[in-house]
């Protein structure tokens, strides 16, 4: 079983009743180095949590949640995968850079693009595109807007069998992207750097529409601790050579998570070469949260 500041999260009974007639539990994602509460989600009472933080990458520091919620049927499921994090530059990067834990991409790709890749990667069929809500008017601020962050999304309808149960899936990635300026002794150093998060969120063939407010519900109520957060950016920030306490603990959060980035980063290049799929390629979640399951 792997290490992988593995977090079985901490359920606190919430007095809440969803829309859809359920008790609503409150979900922790507990900190393994100080044993804070980092994050936070309402979900559906008696439903299994399992969750974890993925340390950040070179090209964007911040830590990410991944997280596997599980209904007592064990086919309506909910997941987070670690987050992809790229970087390019306008000319040959700093020397002193080091990004073998970020995705190699050197340039932005639409959400679209993305989930075609992903869709391969997981061994999936496409039923059909399923723009967000928000998707067309999200667009069309884009076009409009010269400068600062750039952000896309979309979302596949998906289908697959689960236990040979028929099931339909969300496959839903959002995408930010940014453009900045390093200053280094070697001189400025225009680059840019995008970040996209992928969900899944899928059930019984014919039910996905009933379900998906529920899906959305819990994905929006996500909470993270700021004071932890503070502390948490405290702790990694110090150079590796600063000795103290959980030194140790620190550098394996960040040893695993650049495991699970190559992991899951060659399985996408290879995606978006047309490369067939690994048995375990997809399994990402899985792997964070200590062991691989191949679907049936």
């Amino acid at each position: 079983m792997t290490h992988f500041y593995f977090v079985a999260a901490t359920l606190f009974l919430a007095a809440v009743v969803s829309a859809y007639g359920t008790q609503m539990r409150t979900a922790e994602i507990v900190d393994p180095l100080s044993h804070a509460k980092a994050y936070s989600y309402t979900i559906p009472d008696g439903w299994l949590f399992e969750g974890a933080i993925v340390a950040g990458s070179s090209c964007a520091a911040t830590p990410s949640p991944v997280f596997r919620l599980t209904s007592p049927d064990q086919i309506t499921e909910m997941r987070m995968l670690p987050r992809f994090d790229w970087t390019w530059w306008d000319q040959p990067k700093p020397p002193s850079r080091q990004e073998d834990d970020c995705l190699a991409l050197d340039k932005e790709i639409t959400a679209t693009d993305f989930l075609k890749a992903m869709a391969g990667i997981l061994g999936v069929t496409i039923v059909r595109e399923d723009p967000l809500p928000n998707h067309a008017e999200l667009q069309a601020k884009m076009r409009l807007q010269t400068t600062g962050p750039r952000m896309d999304n979309a979302r596949y309808v998906v289908r697959y069998t689960v236990n040979r149960t028929p099931v339909e899936e969300d496959l839903t990635v959002k995408t930010l992207c940014m453009s900045s300026t390093g200053y280094t002794p070697y001189g400025s150093y225009p680059f840019h750097t995008c970040t996209a998060w992928v969900s899944r969120a899928r059930t019984h063939e014919g039910q996905l529409m009933d379900l998906r407010n529920m899906f959305a519900g819990i994905e929006r109520s996500l909470v993270m601790d700021q004071q932890w957060n503070k502390s948490w950016a405290s702790v990694m920030g110090r150079r590796s050579e600063q000795a103290g306490p959980g030194t140790a603990a620190r550098e394996k959060l960040v040893k695993d998570a650049r495991g699970v980035r190559q992991r899951q980063y060659a399985n996408f290049l290879a995606a978006r070469e047309g490369k067939a799929a690994s048995p375990h390629s997809g399994d990402w979640t899985d792997f964070v949260l200590g062991g691989l399951k191949v679907r049936k």
